[in-house]
């Protein structure tokens, strides 16, 4: 947007500056010069009239975009500078026809929060702010997916601690065979002192153990 510094810093984010020949890498402002959906290796999962189109899929994709956003479907049609020529109302009724459902496994509900291709999809989009990074790295971001985000963090912190603890009652569980059939049985039957053989949990560790502790009481 001519003379809007905010709105074309944010809009720096989509750009891609990898091809050199587009002139985008010079001036930012210039034309449309944002990647394409399929060119990108993460991607969203949905379904199209029974099959599954993926989103990095430029062979099934385009051929679905084309269904969505062309008046007159053709297989020389492109798109001008990326603009759909329907309205949103015929988009649903083609999404129903079609019975498109997005697949919302892992990939999608970590994508969402963390990939700026799919910033759009926020509801709150027109409340874009740029956040740079201290790796000089750029992102858009607004309140609905930074809310979000906090709660994917939060997501996170409790699976790694669940993954982590079951590798503790694993390790455990080994700990107190040790400690069941070589030391509490031959040892302690053989010898005036107990030897004893314990894990102890720290859930933050990768192996979900803090320690192992072996006792002699006498």
């Amino acid at each position: 947007k001519e003379g809007n510094d905010e709105w074309n810093a944010i809009r720096e984010v989509f750009i891609n500056y990898s091809d050199s020949t587009s002139g985008c890498a010079q001036d930012p402002k210039k034309g449309q010069c944002y990647t394409d959906i399929w060119d990108h290796s993460h991607k969203v999962e949905f379904t199209w009239d029974g099959e599954v189109i993926s989103s990095n899929s430029k062979e099934d994709f385009k051929d679905v975009y084309i269904s969505l956003c062309a008046q007159n479907p053709n297989q020389n049609y492109v798109p001008t500078n990326r603009v759909c020529e329907k309205e949103i109302e015929e988009i649903d009724e083609t999404l129903t026809e079609k019975s498109v459902y997005v697949i919302k496994n892992h990939h999608f509900h970590e994508g969402i929060q963390k990939y700026d291709m799919f910033f759009a999809g926020w509801d709150d989009n027109d409340e874009a702010e740029l956040v740079i990074k201290p790796n000089s790295d750029k992102n858009a971001t607004s309140p609905n997916q930074k809310a979000y985000r906090s709660l994917w963090g939060d997501y996170n912190t409790v699976k790694t601690l669940a993954v982590n603890g079951g590798k503790f009652m694993l390790i455990n569980r080994f700990v107190s065979m040790v400690d069941a059939l070589l030391l509490a049985k031959k040892w302690n039957n053989e010898h005036d002192v107990k030897l004893s053989l314990n894990a102890y949990p720290n859930l933050r560790n990768k192996s979900g153990v803090g320690g192992v502790k072996l006792s002699l009481r006498w």
